[in-house]
């Protein structure tokens, strides 16, 4: 599912509650090309199971 950078963290904290994932590390890791994004004017869209396999470690 594509989402906002905030859309994945209010995501994330909606799988997992009590996740200390925060929305500053999820655009860090956005902004340094840690995983694939779409620029949609002045928003990123992400993909939200790319950003929990990466979160998880897996390496594709």
């Amino acid at each position: 599912m594509i989402r906002t950078i905030k859309g994945a963290y209010e995501k994330i904290k909606e799988l997992d509650p009590a996740t200390d994932v925060t929305l500053y590390a999820i655009r860090k890791i956005v902004k340094e090309n840690k995983i694939p994004y779409i620029r949609s004017g002045k928003k990123y869209l992400i993909n939200v199971e790319t950003l929990i396999e990466y979160l998880k470690g897996d390496k594709k």
